[in-house]
């Protein structure tokens, strides 16, 4: 049947889990940075380039953990 359409094929749970607890731990790495270097030198240039990867690598975080969430629903919602 060359004429039927297929639906597209959803990316893999476990690589969009995989995406969520890296930017969990990128999340938490940069906050441990920004904390050390802001007690050690206050006025230290690096903090705006380190506030601003921390602010989107919270995005992304958000739509990763958005992604999941709709994942696990709909997974849930499937089987129930």
């Amino acid at each position: 049947m060359a004429g039927t359409p297929t639906k597209p094929k959803q990316p893999d749970f476990a690589f969009q889990f995989g995406i969520f607890t890296s930017c969990v731990v990128l999340w938490i790495y940069l906050y441990s940075q920004i904390v050390d270097l802001t007690t050690r030198d206050p006025v230290n240039a690096s903090l705006f380039y380190l506030g601003f990867t921390h602010y989107i690598s919270f995005l992304c975080l958000l739509f990763s953990f958005i992604i999941v969430l709709r994942h696990c629903l709909k997974t849930c919602d499937d089987t129930g």
